[in-house]
């Protein structure tokens, strides 16, 4: 089936993109369920209510197993509306939809109603200005595929841009924007960079949202928020860094790839927000480790929270205030300064950074990571100049262990020489005391 697929939350994807946003127990209205491998995580990991439309019968009756109701419709027509009540979910979902349908914006206006004044209205829609499609362009070629950017049955084409216009033409404000990222080479097309001349690829490298795949973004009803502005789709200028960031949570064996996930990581300003949703199973410290390049990071605004019934709450937070106490700099990490943000020099290929954090098991409801990171590649000779700070680090602190066990084991000759002196004297003064009393009985 052409739209089968399965929920990897390691990764950011579109779907765990929008997984993440989905409040727990909720209700939810999902346009385009495909063969419900969305349908069944809300309903079976978040508990949620999920109402679904889906066009493809065989697709729709695996859906139906998960979703409280299940239409089979087009959603170019109107008579999937007719069952749905005003005001009724908290979030609707078209994930990789709207590309698919003649008048996007007509849908969206129709399904706009149906949203509760404090719901949200969640699109995941490919970027066409990708520069895998560029360059496709440029080699007079436009590829269409079975999947992926340029998918066969793909009728309307999207840029950031065109998103927020698309989205605000149907009374809708976006609030939040997200990304999913791939370099040209790790995309379908499989382009490289040195195709090209390099000013060419220089220009596509250096283009804003250029290694974008897909836009993710969360929008409320415009007439219930007079006054909010709509958030414009984000600028990424910055190099996307192969290989990302990973975290990982200690499980009962320790730190492994199953337990483990990638986040897309950028070279240069400005500073990104990242927010992770923690495993319950996480029973020891978080590990981050930021790319695998030597680099100057920043890390700064890092906190845990625990979302229930009443709100969010604050776990733990980890800031200049306390001199982030709870990150410990683990491999090939070098911190600099823990003023206002946690400043560090990665000087190899493998730099491991520790989160201490609560214990997670005691909460309930969803916990979240959420931390701001900068990070910039090293030139080589700082790198080396770095590798050499490290060492004379490590060998200082070889050399005070040293003096510290030095006398630790002067202190510890003393105290014996003195107990020598001291088992002589105590043996001296028994021998007189014996002495003595044998002198008594013999002269009794």
């Amino acid at each position: 089936m052409k739209y089968h697929n399965t929920v990897n939350m390691t990764t950011d994807n579109s779907a765990s993109l929008i997984l993440r946003r989905i409040v727990p127990g909720s209700r939810v209205l999902e346009l385009g369920a495909a063969t419900g491998y969305m349908t069944q995580y809300m309903a079976e990991q978040l508990g949620c209510r999920v109402w679904a439309v889906e066009i493809d019968p065989e697709a729709a009756e695996l859906a139906s197993v998960y979703a409280e109701r299940m239409q089979v419709a087009d959603l170019n027509g109107t008579g999937w509306l007719q069952d749905l009540e005003t005001n009724s979910f908290d979030h609707i979902i078209l994930v990789d939809v709207l590309e698919h349908l003649r008048e996007p914006d007509q849908v969206l206006q129709r399904v706009r109603p149906f949203l509760k004044p404090t719901g949200t209205l969640l699109t995941s829609i490919p970027n066409i200005a990708h520069n895998a499609v560029i360059m496709s362009l440029l080699r007079d070629e436009f590829p269409y595929r079975e999947l992926g950017l340029l998918d066969n049955s793909h009728i309307r084409f999207f840029t950031g841009t065109g998103i927020g216009q698309l989205l605000i033409s149907a009374g809708l404000l976006p609030v939040e924007w997200d990304v999913t990222v791939a370099v040209p080479a790790a995309t379908e097309f499989q382009r490289t960079y040195d195709e090209f001349p390099p000013a060419v690829a220089e220009f596509l490298e250096d283009r804003p949202n250029g290694h974008v795949y897909q836009y993710i973004t969360v929008s409320r009803r415009a007439d219930n928020e007079p006054e909010l502005l709509p958030v414009p789709p984000p600028e990424i200028i910055a190099e996307y860094v192969a290989g990302g960031i990973q975290l990982f949570w200690m499980t009962e064996t320790g730190f492994c790839e199953d337990s483990s996930r990638r986040l897309p990581l950028w070279a240069g300003e400005p500073s990104r927000q990242y927010q992770v949703l923690l495993p319950r199973q996480s029973s020891g410290p978080i590990r981050l480790d930021p790319g695998c390049h030597p680099a100057c990071l920043r890390l700064e605004q890092l906190s845990v929270s625990s979302e229930g019934p009443a709100g969010e709450k604050e776990l733990f937070r980890c800031s200049g205030a306390d001199g982030y106490q709870g990150l410990v700099a683990a491999h090939q990490v070098v911190p600099l300064i823990k003023d206002g943000a946690y400043r560090c020099v990665c000087t190899g290929d493998d730099p491991q950074i520790l989160i201490e954090h609560p214990a997670l098991e005691d909460y309930s409801g969803p916990v979240r990571l959420r931390f701001s990171l900068w990070w910039e590649r090293l030139p080589v000779s700082a790198v080396s100049w770095f590798c050499r700070l490290e060492e004379e680090s490590c060998v200082a602190r070889e050399e005070w262990i040293q003096e510290e066990l030095q006398q630790k084991l002067r202190t510890i000759q003393r105290l014996e020489e003195q107990i020598a002196v001291m088992s002589q004297s105590c043996a001296a003064r028994l021998g007189k005391g014996v002495d003595r009393l044998q002198n008594i009985f013999r002269t009794k």
